[in-house]
């Protein structure tokens, strides 16, 4: 069967040597910022560059315990696949993210209803240059 070119569900959620289930949710931002040009009598940008890279992650997950217990500022590789819709062969996206530090978890936890954490995690490059952000496909 091809690849679906859609994805459903995480799978092998892992910071470091913690692997993180129930996971509900999952956000991986470059975090790219642009500056735009313009001067004279431009109303336009006549230049847009990205200046700067501050990627983030986050990751909610009914496992409030998991995330509570990850140390503020620890330092580790974060991996998770995002799945082909139909678990078709080609269609899984690989994400690995190197350098993310642990900023905190923040939880949400109402009456009557189940209760989930996010964890948020700080991204830096080794050399300025490269980004944390790996991607590939299976």
């Amino acid at each position: 069967m091809a690849a679906t070119k859609l994805n459903l569900n995480w799978s092998g959620v892992s910071f470091a040597s913690t692997s993180i289930t129930r996971v509900t949710s999952m956000d991986i931002n470059p975090g790219g910022t642009l500056v735009k040009f313009k001067g004279d009598t431009n109303i336009y940008p006549v230049v847009i560059a990205n200046a700067d890279n501050e990627p983030t992650v986050s990751i909610t997950s009914g496992d409030v315990g998991t995330l509570y217990g990850i140390a503020i500022g620890a330092t580790g590789t974060i991996t998770g696949t995002l799945n082909d819709a139909l678990q078709a062969s080609g269609g899984a996206i690989n994400f690995t993210v190197s350098n993310a530090v642990f900023r905190g978890p923040s939880m949400s936890a109402q009456h009557a209803a189940f209760a989930s954490a996010t964890g948020n995690w700080d991204c830096f490059s080794s050399d300025g240059t490269m980004s944390p952000i790996g991607i590939t496909r299976s």
